[in-house]
């Protein structure tokens, strides 16, 4: 039994979990729920997420903390997608599954479409998918070859900048202003963590965000902003990943 955890916002840590997951037969869950998250009997276990101020997203974190591994001898890898730096990321998983007695067998970075517009420009491209879509398929070779790698240290850079990642600090939400909403509640259905609720036609966020700009990027009408970081700025709609596809893996029908 193959199982692959995901957490995604706008869709490139799902396009890199689908490509994986198709290849070893796994079936591909979301990251959302830390608090009923269990057992996992699986053998072959996999983590694939994006990389946020050289670390986890705080909802990755959580998860990963509360899941127990009842296999020990299980195959266990992690893949982060990243805009800029990536280094030393996947060790922070490894440090937590130590916690409890097992450790990665195969980490991985893939470098995709910067998103991160409260500090960058969007870089969407042929020529970057094109990049993106090589280092998959090597990273699909060997995970499927049940190779093994040495994850890079997570470092005192590492944390250094994790501090700095808003998420991790209050008044994340209290960031975001809203111009010309149409109330169409997209960014609500996007969200991973159910943080958004649409009240008197307009959203309002909650205390649970990891910043991971979905609402941002995938509103129809660009009526979401993160302060004045991301006013005029392209937003990144994922050219290989749905809107549909996105709800579909943080709000599965039960």
């Amino acid at each position: 039994m193959a199982v692959i955890f995901c957490f995604s916002g706008t869709g490139n840590s799902l396009y890199a979990a689908n490509k994986i997951a198709a290849s070893i037969g796994a079936e591909v869950r979301n990251m959302r729920d830390a608090h009923a998250v269990g057992d996992c009997a699986a053998n072959v276990i996999g983590f694939v997420f994006p990389t946020y101020f050289w670390g986890l997203p705080k909802s990755v974190r959580k998860f990963i903390a509360r899941l127990r591994v009842t296999d020990k001898s299980a195959y266990i890898f992690a893949v982060t997608t990243y805009g800029g730096f990536s280094a030393g990321v996947c060790d922070a998983v490894n440090v937590l599954l130590k916690k409890q007695g097992v450790k990665l067998s195969y980490s991985a970075k893939v470098k995709m479409v910067e998103n991160y517009l409260p500090a960058f420009e969007c870089n969407d491209s042929d020529e970057l998918w094109k990049r993106s879509d090589s280092k998959l398929d090597k990273i699909v070779a060997d995970i499927s070859g049940r190779k093994r790698v040495f994850t890079a240290p997570y470092t005192l850079k590492n944390g250094i900048a994790q501090k700095l990642y808003p998420s991790n600090n209050s008044g994340c939400a209290e960031k975001f202003t809203i111009d010309n909403c149409i109330g169409c509640g997209l960014c609500a259905k996007v969200c991973p963590n159910s943080n958004i609720v649409i009240k008197h036609g307009n959203p309002e966020f909650g205390d649970k965000c990891d910043l991971c700009l979905s609402c941002l990027n995938n509103c129809p009408k660009d009526a979401i902003n993160y302060g004045n970081f991301t006013r005029g700025k392209k937003r990144y709609k994922n050219r290989r990943v749905s809107v549909n596809e996105i709800i579909a893996l943080n709000h599965p029908k039960k």
